[in-house]
């Protein structure tokens, strides 16, 4: 009978705590924090009522996303919220922006205090430039 050699044991047991296997193998992927992170952003910038960086967040957001699904067939639950999210933002985004050009352009209160804020600020009102936009266009 062959008996293993004291020092077999030991390289093995050194083996094994020196490279240790993990115990939960998964990793997360960058791009899918990244585009969760982004679309994070997106709501954030949007309830903050910002106009071009909910934007520039949800495209972001989309693209990572894109990224990180990699070879996979499937997308991470990160990723995927990423998507959502960025989504949600930018569609409230757009319903904000829209809402207040309505706002704006359709109630004479509003467009009255418009032109009083431009003029304070620029020594024009608001009307005035709109006119001499939409001429110098034709």
């Amino acid at each position: 009978m062959d008996l293993p050699n004291q020092t077999d044991q030991d390289t093995s047991y050194k083996n094994l705590y020196q490279n240790p296997e993990p115990v939960n193998s998964k990793t997360t992927n960058q791009f899918a924090v990244a585009s969760l992170s982004m679309g994070i952003l997106t709501i954030i910038t949007t309830v903050l009522c910002t106009v071009f960086l909910p934007f520039l967040f949800s495209g972001l957001s989309i693209i990572f996303a894109v990224l990180s699904k990699g070879k996979n067939k499937t997308m991470e639950i990160n990723a995927r919220t990423g998507i959502i999210t960025s989504l949600i933002g930018f569609f409230l985004n757009i319903i904000i922006v829209v809402g207040s050009f309505y706002l704006v352009f359709t109630i004479p209160e509003y467009k009255d205090q418009l032109n009083q804020v431009y003029e304070q600020v620029y020594g024009e009102s608001f009307d005035e430039v709109w006119k001499d936009t939409i001429e110098s266009v034709q």
